[in-house]
């Protein structure tokens, strides 16, 4: 029998994270801000109803349904919710691509695709950790006994498939 011999191609990764900081599913908040602070990770804020203002120094951003904004590591931010209320995702996550300049401090809508993205980051998020009180508000993770097999790599490779998704968008080539 002849041996066949297939070229291992390796693939390219504009992006790789291997570590997430944080993560925050706010559901129905009203009255919420964050004190200005900064970090050595990227963070992402992400509103899915209401609105919520997100402010870097002077810079004020005001993101509304399927609105999402990235801000850059060791940059001064907030973010503040009025009584209206909002549901938001924000996640903070070490990424060293320049990539990520590209997105950074822009306000994109979302597509259905990139939320749909999204709300499976949050479901796995939700399996991988031991939550407090049912709430995914994690800055110290543990991990959950019960998690799905994969759970945490999946939460790896959709942020990265949303990323590249959201590069795709603001680059023209979606």
């Amino acid at each position: 029998m002849a041996e066949i011999h297939f070229q291992k191609f390796p693939l390219e990764q504009i992006l790789q994270i291997r570590k997430i900081t944080s993560a925050d599913y706010l559901i129905d908040t009203a009255n919420y801000e964050t004190p200005p602070h900064q970090h050595d990770a990227w963070e992402f804020v992400l509103c899915l109803e209401g609105s919520v203002l997100t402010m870097q120094g002077k810079i004020q951003n005001l993101l509304e349904e399927n609105c999402f904004i990235l801000h850059p590591p060791k940059r001064p931010h907030c973010l503040k919710i009025g009584p209206e209320g909002a549901s938001l995702f924000v996640l903070s996550f070490v990424c060293s691509s320049d990539y990520l300049k590209l997105l950074q401090n822009r306000k994109i809508h979302i597509s259905k695709n990139q939320r749909s993205h999204a709300m499976i980051i949050v479901h796995e998020l939700r399996s991988a950790f031991d939550l407090e009180n049912g709430q995914l508000l994690l800055a110290n993770f543990h991990r959950s006994s019960s998690a799905p097999l994969g759970c945490e790599q999946l939460i790896t490779g959709c942020t990265e498939g949303l990323l590249i998704s959201l590069l795709r968008t603001v680059t023209g080539e979606s």
